[in-house]
Formats: C-alpha cells, sequence, structure tokens
C-alpha cells in the first residue's frame, strides 16, 4: 500500500506543477492583452489642403495672399489608451520645403507641438499645425525639382511617449512633404 500513496503522491506533485506552469503562462498572456487592448499608438503624418479664411501671417491681404494650399503636419494616437509624455527627435536643421517667396528657411522647430511636446493625447486625440503653404500655380514644377535632385528631402521624426502604466514607446515615422497627401489619414 506504500506504494501507491507514493505514486500517488508523486503524480500529484508533478500535476501541481504542470498546471502551476500552464497558470503562469495564462496570467502572462492575459497581462499582454491587457496592455495591448489599452496601448497608445501615436502616428505623425501631413495633409495638403485649401485653406479656409486662415490668414498665413497678419501683415498679408486675406486670402492668404495668393496662398492656396497649406501642409498641415500633425499627431494623432490611433491607439486604444491614452498616451503621455510624448516627445518629438527630428533634424533640427531640416527645412521645411517653402514655395512662396515671401517665407523662407521654415523648420520643424517652429511646429509648436515638436518642438515643446505633448503631455497627454487622449485615445483619438490629434494635435495640428501648419508646416507650410504655397501657390499651387507653382507648386508642381518645384516639387518636380525635389524629386529629380539627389539631395535628400525625407525627414525621420522619431516619437517617444508612455502609457498609463508607464512603459515606453518609441518609433520612427519618415515624411516627405514634397509628396502631395490629399487623403484625411
Amino acid at each position: 500500500m506504500d506504494w501507491v500513496h507514493i505514486f500517488s503522491a508523486v503524480i500529484t506533485t508533478v500535476a501541481t506543477v504542470v498546471l502551476a506552469a500552464f497558470n503562469i503562462k495564462y496570467v502572462r498572456l492575459v497581462r499582454k492583452m491587457l496592455i495591448a487592448a489599452h496601448r497608445p499608438e501615436i502616428i505623425v503624418h501631413y495633409k495638403w489642403d485649401k485653406p479656409v479664411d486662415y490668414k498665413w501671417d497678419k501683415s498679408m491681404e486675406p486670402g492668404l495672399g495668393g496662398i492656396d494650399f497649406i501642409v498641415y503636419l500633425y499627431v494623432k494616437n490611433v491607439g486604444r489608451g491614452t498616451a503621455y509624455n510624448i516627445e518629438f527627435i527630428y533634424d533640427k536643421s531640416y527645412k521645411l520645403p517653402i514655395f512662396m517667396e515671401e517665407i523662407s528657411d521654415r523648420s520643424l522647430d517652429e511646429i509648436k507641438f515638436l518642438r515643446d511636446g505633448i503631455s497627454i493625447l487622449e485615445q483619438g486625440g490629434e494635435r495640428t499645425d501648419i508646416a507650410f503653404g504655397g501657390k499651387s500655380e507653382v507648386i508642381f514644377n518645384i516639387l518636380k525639382q525635389f524629386w529629380e535632385k539627389e539631395e535628400k528631402h525625407t525627414t525621420d521624426i522619431t516619437v517617444i511617449y508612455e502609457d498609463s502604466e508607464k512603459v515606453s514607446y518609441q518609433q520612427t515615422l519618415t515624411i516627405d512633404f514634397c509628396r502631395p497627401n490629399y487623403s484625411n489619414e
């Protein structure tokens, strides 16, 4: 009868260890799923648009002095949770393509949310700022010149942010302001 008790104890111990291992894996999986379900995801993008009663500069005539398009830069939280302490790392020497004689040498550093960061951005939240604008009658000739040049006209923007659990995320996005993007993405 002793061997039955020993065998039963061994089986119970092995089963308990196996069950504990499965429970640990299950708890880790559920934790990952919960984190993923509430993870913020920040994107930085741009959109070309027609100006609507917006004055580029107060000294210019109404109607933007002939400006008939504006390129907006925006940051959006497309994830499922709130993002905190959003910071941007970018090439401060990168000059935005300017298609106006009145404005020159506009840099990414002049875009407020890139320069200052964002303390909190809720799910679906978005911040927008004007990158540059111009006159469409000259835009495509200038863009063609940009595309034909061998020089770099794209720039990388690295976004660093945290979720509510203080888990940090980082991603680098490449932006080409010289390729018109008329979408609402």
